[in-house]
């Protein structure tokens, strides 16, 4: 029978008062109908359920259908009212709860679509769309393990069907079961040949479980066979991560040249250009990249760039740091029921993606472990996907430890309710990977930034103290800062390794000066300064020492960058890391420190191997991490507030070998036994702080401030 011939039959059975013998021709039109749509034409299955509806208006299959039809269309109001339609008639249908909660994404709606696909599921409890789509979005939502459930389901059922694979891959990883991904992924590359979502997949699971090579190597062979811009941006993300940063940018202009409106490739590119040091030019991409899409950790990125930028102040920081916060952290505030009890043992939470090996380990881990469990108890948030053995000591000393890395942030903000924290530090500022929006909810009754993370002002209005010193925020400088200032003996105490060597004897000859900061901070004005040092100072040189110069193709570019400094310059890398090449300091004589962000970690180190180090004192608070260290070893002399008195500070120290080598010989012993590595010391002071905090929110909630 032809559809021609099936209508003639509807209507004429219907004419003739026959309706029962109506229903096996419209389910066998329905049915035809179907498979044109499965055969890729839709608008001839739509035209043929028009037609039906129009007999039979009350027909849900033919409504759900129509439904179907409209939304591969595009009409996404249209098939939400049809498929509604049908469910209103026929609410047991499955597949109809289903294609609503597709059509629902589409409308990006994905709470009333994950209501559908269980409605769905409650109907059939086999139907795998409906379980792989509510995984998708538990996926898009980050809540690993419930995607990761209905995945294993989808998996279980039906092996072959590589995107549910991959899709649980992708849970897995962000639930940190990395070689459980790593093995999904490449089974299905192993079965399926070639595929450009397991690659990256595989990829991302790779370099979270720190095997960044792999990594690297899988994401050419997907931009190899593909050459999509998602395998070429992952494969610069990484290396920009490893330090290549001038092939990453390259790929990023490849991708923008193609497509120049790409807001998430214009911030990548920001970023490299802000690691090769070109502050000005970073700004500029970021300021871009925003303007076409509004995005929280893009605007931190920015306060990042600005801070090197050569003109910025105090006070146009703050202003874009509350700019921040007006465009992103205008949230409803948190309901906090903490007892306000003044008195109480408290409860401090620190949050920080760098329970880590990286420079904020040298700080807080002593502080965790140092504080007087009388009188605070602490709770580490861990942030981060990867551990190791700084993880571990931070976790040894806290009283509570949370993995909250890839929680989305109304789950972070439930989880610190949830451990009734009183005070919650966070130490990331607008550095990497921090949670400042999660925090503008104010999830805990008192805040505090630490400039540990991007050594500045949050300007959030939901940030309530931040913790400095007196030199980082110099009395009368307290409107540099969104926040109320409390004072410590130093920004933090700093804990040396124990592993590194002692203190060699000074070195002969001519003097080497050096720099073992990010080059990322080494701007135009850094190296104009550096030459006119070595101008004064016949037969120096300077060697700059960091992992971005030992990366391959990078060399050439920092010799360009550094050409001003011309046969004085000494680029080496740091191959293995640190811990082999401590004694490198035993051949310096001197270490530079950079401007107008100046070194925590990069002042500290030199100076515990017995290296004294120049600084100069800048116009914002990243730029007096020199001054505040100096200042606390009694090296006030070596804080300049001129160029040409960096200059000049620098030239006399260099030629002055009897007070180079009295202070090899003193350095350690005066840092050891003042303010700057006085651990416990420290802690007392935070505690105390702590506790005034707490006395004044307990008096604003009625308590008794005593």
């Amino acid at each position: 029978m032809s559809v021609e011939q099936a209508l003639a039959a509807i209507r004429q059975r219907l004419s003739s008062g026959d309706t029962e013998s109506v229903a096996p021709v419209a389910a066998e039109l329905v049915r035809f109908a179907v498979s044109c749509l499965a055969g890729g034409r839709p608008a001839e299955a739509g035209d043929i359920l028009e037609r039906l509806s129009a007999l039979l208006p009350t027909h849900a299959a033919a409504l759900h259908y129509r439904g179907v039809c409209r939304q591969l269309g595009g009409d996404l109001d249209g098939a939400e009212a049809l498929i509604r339609r049908a469910l209103a008639l026929d609410p047991d249908r499955a597949d109809a709860w289903c294609n609503l909660g597709a059509t629902l994404i589409a409308r990006g709606d994905p709470d009333q679509a994950a209501d559908c696909f269980r409605r769905a599921l409650r109907r059939d409890p086999g139907n795998l769309n409906a379980r792989n789509n509510l995984g998708a979005i538990h996926l898009h939502r980050r809540e690993w393990r419930e995607a990761g459930e209905m995945f294993k389901a989808v998996v279980l059922k039906a092996p072959d069907m590589r995107g549910a694979s991959v899709n649980l891959a992708m849970a897995l990883t962000g639930d940190g079961q990395f070689e459980r991904a790593i093995a999904i992924c490449t089974d299905v590359l192993a079965r399926h040949g070639d595929d450009l979502d397991a690659c990256l997949c595989l990829a991302d699971a790779l370099a979270k479980s720190g095997k960044v090579k792999p990594a690297i190597d899988i994401l050419r062979r997907a931009v190899a066979f593909s050459g999509e811009t998602s395998a070429v941006n992952n494969l610069a993300n990484l290396l920009s991560a490893e330090g290549a940063n001038v092939e990453a940018a390259g790929l990023y202009r490849s991708i923008l040249d193609r497509e120049p409106a790409q807001a998430t490739v214009l911030s990548n590119l920001a970023g490299s250009l802000a690691a090769l040091g070109r502050a000005g030019e970073a700004v500029e991409t970021y300021r871009a990249a925003l303007r076409l899409a509004p995005d929280p950790a893009v605007h931190s990125n920015l306060l990042l760039a600005l801070q090197g930028e050569p003109h910025a102040t105090a006070a146009s920081l703050l202003e874009e740091a509350r700019s921040w916060d007006g465009a992103h952290g205008r949230a409803a505030r948190c309901m906090c029921l903490n007892t306000p009890d003044p008195l109480r043992r408290l409860r401090v939470g620190y949050l920080s993606p760098d329970f880590r090996r990286h420079p904020v380990g040298f700080f807080l881990p002593g502080v965790v472990a140092a504080h007087d469990r009388d009188r605070v108890e602490v709770c580490c948030y861990h942030d981060h996907p990867q551990s190791d053995e700084v993880t571990d000591s931070v976790r040894a000393g806290a009283d509570r430890w949370r993995e909250v890395q890839g929680l989305r942030d109304e789950a972070l903000i439930e989880q610190i309710q949830a451990d009734g924290i009183d005070i919650l530090v966070e130490c990331a500022g607008h550095s990497g990977r921090n949670r400042l929006a999660a925090l503008a909810r104010a999830p805990a009754p008192v805040q505090v930034t630490w400039l540990l993370g991007h050594g500045g002002t949050t300007g959030l209005a939901a940030m309530d103290y931040v913790l400095a010193d007196s030199a980082l925020a110099p009395e009368g400088h307290d409107g540099e800062f969104s926040e109320t200032v409390i004072r410590l003996p130093i920004f933090a105490p700093f804990r040396p390794d124990p592993s590194w060597p002692e203190v060699s004897p000074p070195p002969g000859g001519a003097p080497l000066l050096a720099c073992m900061a990010n080059p990322a901070r080494i701007g135009d004005g850094v190296v104009a300064v550096w030459s006119r040092l070595l101008e004064r100072l016949p037969g120096a040189r300077i060697v700059l020492k960091h992992g971005a110069f030992g990366e391959a193709g990078q060399e050439a570019y920092w010799r360009r960058r550094f050409a001003a400094l011309g046969d004085g310059l000494i680029l080496e890398g740091v191959p293995g890391g640190w811990p082999r090449h401590m004694d490198f300091y035993g051949q310096v004589s001197l270490v530079l420190d950079t401007f107008p962000i100046t070194g925590a970690t990069s002042t500290l180190i030199p100076l515990w191997m017995g290296v004294p180090v120049v600084s100069l004192a800048g116009a914002h608070s990243a730029g007096r991490f020199g001054r505040s260290i100096l200042r606390a070893v009694g090296l006030d002399d070596l804080i300049a507030h001129s160029f040409d008195g960096y200059v000049d500070k620098a030239a006399g120290l260099a030629g002055d070998g009897g007070r180079l080598a009295a202070l090899r010989g003193s350095l350690r012993g005066r840092m050891a036994s003042g303010a700057v590595c006085d651990v416990a010391g420290f802690a007392r002071s935070a505690e105390g702080a702590y506790r005034s905090m707490w006395r004044e929110w307990c008096a604003r909630q009625g308590g008794t401030a005593t």
